[in-house]
């Protein structure tokens, strides 16, 4: 039987993410949860009265389920209070704004045509009346705006207003950047040209200080590792890994790394911290043997990974890891019978009473199963062999921290990234200790800049280093099958979480009815997974995607997809990637072809005089993507198509072409001009006919 006296702040966070989860999925309103709290504290503190004087046992059990109840709708209520949506000045509840004033509260990344700044408004402009305001906006200012060396953190600033609103994903199965960021309560967003914004200077809250100066400070450590290494692309990873700044990485570099399974080395978060507080346990660890020696060590620990935090920015990531260590080891000093599971629920405990929104960020998520995957794993696999010397000993302990970690978060790694990197574990082997030595090496070549014949020593080996690295990354990016595509769904990450929880408790507790809930679920897997393969192997679609300023479309027969579009949509992998990929991962594409609008022996696309036509079971599509002439309508009325798809701004008007035949359906693609999109939409629905413009209405898809 479980003691749960040790591991209470287990229980107090799993009821506090319940009511967490609770409130961002909007299954406990706000009113509930506040009755709820008032009704359940109250009743919590007559109770508590009642036991102190009573001592029944009875009313232990009850003031368990009352307090563990309270703490769910309190979960509700931190929500609540972080939701910047419930604030009536919200830009959200604004229209016919003219002008917008704010304060960059960012640090500013330098994207390829823009400079990208997150600022926090203070006061909208409704024509003549100036009037305060709250909300978040991302910013992309023009590169090539002259004073953009005075965009710093901290910054007052006004510009013309034309917020726009971010919006759910326009392609199937795309990312949800707009509930990514709604999750950092972003709701908006705006380019600005050069010259249409005014700078006014820097004003700075109290409480702002710290941040302007980490930025600071990180700018300056910035300058110092790229004076010392002359390789652009080896700064950029040792800029990344050491700092966080990963804005000098190219799009090769980064898909690499995702290929090879090494992308949380280029993340500076819990991997790095954890790099640092074993590096500190290592070297200062005798410092706890010395009289008050495990205070002068916890000081050391907290001033060290602080100070780290401070150098990199303060970013959300590393501040969430610094936080989580710091708190694990004050636990570990403070108290002498503490377990490192209750330690890690404290962190998580008063994080998500910080911020609640972090159980929604995958970074929060995979930390603390990593953490807790090592920490319950490796110890338990590591006596499963004694090791005949150091060199090895060392070599299998790098090995078990990986397999703990991976064991812990490959489902929700599947789930969220929908593929699973086959060489992995061999590349973590690598790329571990040579993270750890491009992390120690970047912040001793910062630490010996004063002595630049010393800095750029260090900053040579580094080089080296970091070539040698990105060397051994595209080479296993390159072998065969070094990604395989794994789609699963959420009750299928729980399912396998289940599983392993299943296979843990059966060698802890030595119970075979575990194994038995393991095999049953199992089974689970393998009915859910066999009736999906079922479906892929019926499926039969036709989309149009919204890519912008071209024509782009699939049809999807079973496992196989014909990918048609313009010739400049393969001359870029990236539209592939961002636009079309993870809807064909999600459907489960295991082959791909590709052609143009143009004739070809492969392509499902037919060629009548000068228009293409696509015939399936129910429909004759017709595509226009040339203005017709009066023997062209005359054509189109005999040949009577069901769907006709308009391309590259071939129409005007609808008028002509209803006169002559009106089609049961008009696609608009995102090849032609947005304002033209929106024209042809209006007159459709003056004229009555079922219309879709793509880049106004998102993607459209047709069962076949």
């Amino acid at each position: 039987m479980i003691q749960w006296l040790p591991y209470s702040y287990i229980r107090l966070s799993f009821f506090l993410i319940v009511g967490i989860l609770l409130g961002v999925y909007e299954w406990l309103p706000f009113k509930v949860a506040l009755y709820a709290f008032s009704v359940g504290s109250g009743a919590y503190l007559l109770l508590y009265l009642l036991y102190l004087k009573r001592k029944r046992y009875w009313l232990q059990s009850v003031l368990g389920i009352v307090g563990l109840s309270t703490l769910v709708t309190f979960g509700g209520l931190l929500v609540h209070r972080q939701d910047a949506t419930n604030q009536r000045d919200h830009l959200l509840y604004q229209d016919s704004v003219t002008f917008v004033a704010g304060q960059i509260v960012s640090g500013v990344e330098v994207k390829e045509k823009s400079l990208k700044v997150l600022v926090q408004v203070s006061k909208i402009k409704h024509k003549q009346d100036w009037q305060a305001a709250s909300g978040k906006v991302l910013l992309y200012i023009d590169k090539a705006t002259k004073n953009k060396d005075c965009l710093q953190f901290g910054e007052q600033m006004i510009w013309k207003s034309n917020l726009q609103r971010l919006q759910p994903p326009q392609n199937p199965d795309a990312f949800n950047y707009a509930r990514y960021l709604s999750f950092q309560q972003i709701y908006h967003q705006q380019y600005i040209p050069e010259g249409s914004f005014f700078l006014l200077g820097k004003q700075l809250a109290f409480y702002q200080y710290p941040i302007a100066w980490s930025l600071a400070v990180r700018k300056y450590c910035d300058r110092a590792l790229k004076r010392a290494i002359d390789d652009p692309r080896a700064y950029a990873l040792a800029a990344a890994l050491t700092f966080g700044i990963r804005e000098y990485l190219d799009v090769d570099i980064k898909q690499a790394f995702a290929d090879a399974g090494a992308t949380h080395i280029l993340a500076v978060s819990g991997l790095h911290v954890g790099l640092i507080y074993i590096l500190i346990s290592s070297v200062l660890g005798s410092i706890k043997h010395f009289p008050r020696g495990k205070y002068l060590f916890l000081a050391v620990v907290l001033v060290i990974l602080w100070s780290y935090a401070f150098v990199t920015g303060l970013s959300g990531s590393v501040l969430r890891a610094v936080s989580m260590f710091s708190l694990m080891e004050i636990a570990k000093t403070l108290r002498r019978n503490t377990n490192v599971y209750n330690s890690l629920a404290v962190s998580a405990f008063f994080l998500l009473c910080f911020n609640p929104y972090f159980i929604m960020q995958v970074g929060f998520q995979l930390s603390y199963l990593a953490v807790l995957g090592i920490v319950y794993l490796h110890p338990r696999l590591y006596r499963l062999w004694d090791t005949p010397n150091r060199w090895v000993d060392l070599i299998w302990q790098t090995t078990l921290v990986s397999v703990a970690a991976q064991v812990a978060t490959f489902p929700i790694t599947l789930y969220y990234f929908n593929q699973y990197p086959t060489y992995g574990l061999l590349t973590n082997l690598m790329m571990i200790p040579a993270g750890y030595g491009i992390l120690v090496g970047g912040l001793l070549t910062v630490l010996t800049s004063p002595v630049p014949v010393v800095a750029e020593g260090i900053g040579f080996l580094l080089t080296w280093l970091i070539r040698i690295t990105n060397t051994v990354i595209f080479y296993i990016q390159q072998l065969s099958n070094a990604t395989i595509q794994v789609v699963l769904a959420p009750l299928e990450a729980w399912l396998w979480y289940g599983i392993l929880g299943g296979v843990i408790l059966l060698f802890a507790r030595r119970r075979l009815y575990f194994l038995s809930i393991a095999c049953i679920l199992v089974i689970g897997i393998s009915s859910w997974r066999g009736y999906r393969g079922w479906q892929v192997s019926q499926q039969q679609s036709i989309t149009f995607y919204q890519v912008p300023g071209l024509s782009v479309l699939s049809i999807i027969e079973g496992t196989k997809a014909y990918l048609i579009a313009d010739s400049s949509f393969f001359e870029n992998e990236r539209l592939y990637q961002f636009h079309v990929k993870s809807h064909f991962v999600q459907q489960g594409i295991q082959k791909k072809s590709t052609s143009y609008f143009t004739k070809s022996d492969h392509s499902p696309l037919s060629f009548s005089g000068k228009y293409m036509l696509l015939r399936t079971e129910a429909d004759l599509w017709l595509f226009i993507n040339q203005k017709p002439t009066d023997q062209d309508y005359q054509w189109i009325k005999k040949v009577k198509p069901t769907v006709v798809i308009l391309q590259h701004n071939a129409l005007y008007t609808l008028q002509k072409l209803v006169e002559h035949y009106q089609p049961h359906q008009f696609i608009i693609d995102s090849s032609n001009k947005r304002y033209l999109q929106r024209k042809l939409a209006k007159e459709a629905q003056q004229l009555e006919v079922n219309c879709w413009a793509v880049d106004l209405q998102g993607a459209f898809t047709k069962p076949l």
